[in-house]
């Protein structure tokens, strides 16, 4: 089938826009970007299998410069029969009309028997595609197109040769991997390992049971003497622990000892007076001064203190009496005196008046040295007050220091503490103490270390006295090796047969491959200028193998951009020679398809484009002046078309 025409009524820029004539081989159309090479492409794929939908991400290239959507096409199969294609709005992906050429009535026969069942998607990707398409890696996943690829190596209703290979490789796996962990070799291999340890360890135990024994009875007595030690070296080292603790309070504890002597001494109290013993003295104290005041105290009820001036303080209290005694008197005399002026002999008077006025001038005298002599006593009983308070402090602080250090250290072998830390100083406390640490944690570590041998020996000597299990483990290490030689043999026989089917499976692909490889083989050839010779599909996998002349294989994962999209472009020819021998050689459009490619493998490609030419019609389009004159050279004889300022013109 060939393209004769082409008319757009409406699509995307283009309006009333039409090409007459076209090659039957080569076509070239040339124009700028955004001259409308993509919707030209898209305007064909449009006319033979619909519109985009609405809810497409793919552009539906509605008109935007009047006109109706779509157009027509005019084609010619190979059994040279005519038709007029026309796609108008109507429905989803438009209106389908399709009438022989020179007609007036419609053709009953559909689009899908013309193009002999060509779907929309395998149009798209192998017989008008762009950049985009040729260079998307799914194309080889597309069901149509794999099908065809790997359409070789299994019959219907017979196991195939990679089946069995499967299983074959499927068995191996279940036998044995080199990493495997639940691998029937794998895990024959680990038991036998086992066993052969056992059987090492029992031969062993038996040989050295008497030495076990005998060294056995040395650790049990050892162990006796060292458990001893370390409940001593504990013991010590707790006492040191406490020693340590209490020997900052023990110090502190001296100092206010010797603060609490000085100042019971300077209160005139002894060395072991309590606080009790100091309550009573302050309540003493404020006895006496109570009485100062009011200078009197009752003989009962005189304190027995012999540390207070009680003498003195009776003696102040009786002169402050007689002064009051005689001075009052002294007044009353001098009342009498004065009030008997005018009745009395004046000389009389007068001596009256000086007697008491030396009276007055006497007691008044001693009355006011004794004030002074109570003032004195009064501070002195102040100050004694202050110091039995002070005393008073210290011994509850000190009382409270000692309850402390009882704390620390406990009411057992106190005695024996307490003459340690008056005879030791605190860095050699501390010296001592961290010594016993180490000590301690020493012949502990020894201890566990005795123990873990103990134990040790107890176990071999028990595994040597089941002697028996010897004998059990020697018969299960030759059953584990019978079943190890049967299990490595079957590996073995299915290994060479994996090998056998894989060298007969792989000159199978080679010799064997489908119609479009071989035809693909062709086409690489040319296209990288013979850098690969050959293109394989391995039989059971969705995969294709780029071959280099020295039978080095690449994925398509390893080949470069440019070289990737070169075999896409080989595959895709050959699914067209393939196609076009057994069906409708279809009309084939490419856009700008051969950017990425090297400028001799660029000369290549244009060269295999034209010789394809020859069987299918080929419509080009570009934007680049080197690949019109690439194919100016390939093919003298193609047509070339101008698309500039939204229309299309044979140049």
């Amino acid at each position: 089938m060939r393209l004769l025409d082409f008319y757009i009524d409406g699509f995307g820029i283009f309006h009333n826009v039409g090409v007459k004539d076209l090659s039957p081989k080569l076509n070239l159309f040339i124009g700028d970007n955004e001259a409308g090479k993509s919707t030209l492409l898209a305007f064909f794929r449009a006319v033979l299998f619909g519109f985009e939908s609405k809810t497409s991400k793919i552009n539906q290239y509605l008109p935007l410069s009047g006109g109706n959507h779509g157009g027509q096409i005019s084609i010619k199969t190979k059994d040279n029969r005519e038709f007029l294609i026309k796609r108008t709005p109507g429905g989803a992906q438009g209106q389908i009309t399709i009438t022989p050429r020179g007609g007036e009535t419609p053709s009953e026969e559909s689009i899908s028997e013309i193009l002999k069942g060509v779907t929309k998607d395998l149009y798209r990707n192998v017989f008008a595609f762009s950049l985009d398409e040729l260079q998307d890696m799914e194309f080889l996943q597309n069901e149509t197109i794999s099908s065809r690829i790997y359409s070789f190596g299994a019959s219907a209703g017979k196991t195939s040769a990679i089946d069995i290979e499967n299983r074959i490789d499927k068995k191996m796996k279940e036998l044995f991997t080199p990493r495997g962990e639940v691998k029937e070799i794998n895990n024959l291999l680990y038991s036998l390992n086992q066993t052969s340890k056992k059987i090492e360890e029992i031969e062993k135990s038996v040989d050295s049971y008497d030495e076990h024994r005998r060294r056995l009875q040395e650790i049990e007595k050892q162990l006796e003497t060292i458990d001893s030690e370390i409940a001593a070296k504990r013991e010590t080292a707790e006492k040191l622990k406490l020693l340590n603790k209490a020997k900052p309070v023990w110090e502190e504890l001296e100092k206010i000892e010797k603060e609490a002597e000085m100042l019971l001494a300077a209160a005139s109290l002894p060395k072991t007076a309590s606080i009790d013993d100091i309550a009573k003295r302050e309540d003493s104290i404020k006895y006496a001064r109570e009485s100062l005041y009011s200078n009197h105290i009752p003989l009962g009820m005189l304190p027995k203190e012999n540390n207070l001036p009680w003498e003195r303080i009776k003696r102040e209290i009786n002169i402050n009496r007689i002064a009051r005694f005689i001075l009052i008197p002294a007044l009353l005399g001098i009342a009498a005196v004065i009030a008997g002026l005018a009745g009395t002999n004046s000389i009389i008077a007068t001596a009256g008046v000086i007697v008491s006025a030396v009276a007055i001038t006497v007691f008044g005298l001693s009355y006011h040295a004794s004030k002074k002599r109570t003032e004195k006593l009064l501070e002195e009983l102040a100050s004694m007050a202050e110091q039995c308070a002070a005393a008073r402090n210290t011994i509850a602080k000190l009382d409270w220091i000692k309850s402390k250090l009882t704390d620390i250290i406990g009411k057992e072998n106190t005695s024996e503490i307490m003459k340690r830390l008056a005879a030791e100083d605190e860095s050699t406390i501390a010296y001592d103490a961290e010594r016993a640490d180490e000590e301690l944690t020493k012949i502990e570590q020894s201890s566990r270390q005795m123990y873990e041998e103990r134990g040790r020996l107890k176990q071999e000597i028990e595994s040597a006295e089941r002697s028996d299990n010897l004998a059990k483990e020697l018969q299960q290490r030759e059953e584990l090796k019978t079943e190890l030689n049967e299990k490595a043999e079957q590996w073995a026989i299915m290994a060479i047969a994996k090998g056998l089917l894989k060298r007969a499976r792989e000159k199978y692909e080679k010799e064997k491959q489908p119609r479009v490889i071989t035809e693909a083989i062709e086409f690489i050839k040319t296209i990288t200028c013979g850098a690969y010779s050959g293109i394989y599909a391995p039989i059971g996998k969705k995969t294709v193998y780029i071959e280099q002349p020295n039978g080095l294989r690449k994925t398509v994962t390893e080949l470069s951009r440019g070289t990737r999209e070169q075999l896409y472009l080989a595959l895709r020819f050959g699914l067209i020679r393939e196609y076009g021998t057994n069906a409708e050689p279809l009309p084939i459009i490419m856009d700008d398809i051969l950017v990425n490619f090297d400028p001799k493998r660029a000369d290549a490609a244009t060269q295999a484009i034209a010789d394809l030419a020859e069987s299918n019609q080929i419509l080009f389009f570009t934007c680049h002046p080197e690949t019109i004159a690439r194919f100016k050279k390939a093919n003298p004889s193609a047509r070339y078309y101008t698309i500039d300022n939204l229309s299309i013109s044979e140049c």
